[in-house]
């Protein structure tokens, strides 16, 4: 019998539509997420809709301005998205003020086919982000709408009534899921007493999405499906803004994080390198969903461009030891996060083993480790107090134009030493952050979960 149940398992993994999900938590949480979304590492949060037009505030901050998109070229956008290296795109389709960015029955008069745009903007940025490949397409949608008639009137029953639920929201999510088919649905707005998963018809829509959709067997979620959920149930860990936990943890994660590392989403004047987030965030087996604003034109501004194209060029060079990677069983080189060093890893043979396993184990001729170091060192001296050398160990330097670069190390007490004053900043695809490659290392039977 226990093996007949492993072999069901596996079917499971390779087809999820063999599985029927009902509308309760301990059916729902069963489902795996698709193994796409592990493997993608990096994904781009745009936040782009009314609020977009004054620039110096933010989406908590809006009037009804004129949206315009005049500048707006779907085909532009995608290209820029895809310079960034980011494997899939969350895109706001409606935020809290209720504005859709395609043309929704349920907001009649105010979605951008009916007023400002006068284009169905989801649909382009769709259309051109499956045509420049590689980036897999995703929604973010509000649960709520703070000045819907409705929806005030639910409130204020505590949502002992749910009439915006039925007649504007409900339906909204199944338009966008028959006619966009994203493979991410990121929901958000739940909070509010009495709001709950109830209220929203959470259960019920996900049942639908996993069972019947057209998206059931690609589709990703997050965990923001009514008051009392996130960190809780749902697909994958979102719990607050710019979550980031100190370990690694036993359920898939995202961090969602603006350029300048704090504060609302929307367009924002101030940003910041994020390459040594996102190196933290995978050690600890999150993904890292990086948020930028185009303007109320549809413009991206050339230094969020710039800095996009500066991320990319890091990831495209290093993305061996970043995409269908794993935590490796240390993820830096102390307790307090405040290292300079992280890993990652990577299995020569994975045979046998489970796809959505945690981590790699530390297996001396399978495991390739990747140490990332996001400060260089004052003494010239990498100090890599986790990895125990063998006779057969080799490290290796990520280098500029996908070159190799051969390093000697010395054994250190607790680890290996590798000096890098012979080595140029030069040499480097990028100056914030480089990458070792270290192969055939001791085994190690360490379990960072426990």
């Amino acid at each position: 019998m226990c093996g007949i149940l492993k072999i069901l398992a596996f079917l499971l993994i390779l087809e999820p539509s063999l599985a029927q999900y009902t509308a309760n938590w301990t059916s729902l949480d069963s489902r795996p997420l698709p193994l796409w979304y592990d493997e993608a590492k990096f994904g781009i949060f745009v936040h782009w809709g009314v609020y977009s037009v004054p620039a110096f505030a933010n989406e908590w901050f809006w009037y009804y301005w004129n949206f315009t998109a005049i500048d707006f070229d779907a085909d532009v956008f995608a290209g820029i998205i895809k310079s960034s290296g980011a494997k899939y795109i969350v895109l706001t389709s409606k935020h809290h003020e209720g504005f859709t960015l395609w043309p929704s029955k349920q907001s009649w008069g105010w979605n951008a086919v009916d007023v400002g745009p006068a284009r169905d903007l989801l649909g382009e940025v769709r259309n051109a982000i499956l045509k420049v490949g590689g980036i897999h397409w995703g929604t973010y949608f509000s649960l709520l709408d703070w000045f819907h008639p409705l929806y005030l009137a639910d409130e204020a029953n505590n949502g002992n009534t749910s009439n915006y639920v039925q007649q504007v929201s409900y339906p909204q999510l199944l338009d966008l899921v028959n006619n966009y088919q994203p493979d991410v649905i990121w929901a958000d707005g739940d909070w509010g007493p009495g709001m709950d998963e109830n209220y929203y018809k959470s259960k019920e829509f996900l049942a639908w999405l996993y069972n019947e959709s057209p998206v059931k067997n690609t589709v990703a979620v997050n965990d923001r499906w009514g008051d009392g959920v996130a960190c809780n149930h749902g697909g994958y860990f979102t719990c607050e803004d710019h979550y980031n936990p100190g370990q690694l943890q036993t359920r898939k994660w995202e961090d969602s994080d603006t350029l300048d590392g704090a504060g609302p989403y929307g367009y924002r004047r101030t940003i910041r390198v994020a390459i040594t987030r996102l190196v933290q965030v995978i050690s600890k087996g999150g993904n890292y969903l990086l948020n930028i604003g185009p303007d109320s034109n549809g413009r991206v501004l050339p230094l969020f461009e710039q800095r996009l194209i500066e991320i990319g060029n890091f990831v495209r060079a290093h993305d061996e030891a970043i995409f269908k990677t794993k935590p490796w069983i240390f993820q830096n080189d102390d307790s307090l996060n405040t290292s300079s060093v992280w890993y990652t890893s990577q299995l020569r043979n994975t045979t046998g083993l489970d796809p959505y396993r945690l981590y790699n184990p530390q297996q001396q001729q399978n495991t390739i480790v990747y140490a990332f170091v996001v400060n260089w060192p004052d003494n010239n001296k990498v100090n890599l107090t986790k990895v125990i050398p063998t006779s057969s160990t080799v490290v290796n330097l990520f280098g500029a134009n996908n070159q190799s670069i051969p390093m000697t190390y010395t054994q250190q007490s607790g680890g290996i030493q590798i000096d890098i004053s012979g080595l140029s900043l030069t040499k480097f695809p990028s100056t914030d952050v480089f990458v070792l490659k270290i192969e055939y290392a001791a085994d190690q039977n360490v379990n960072p979960i426990g």
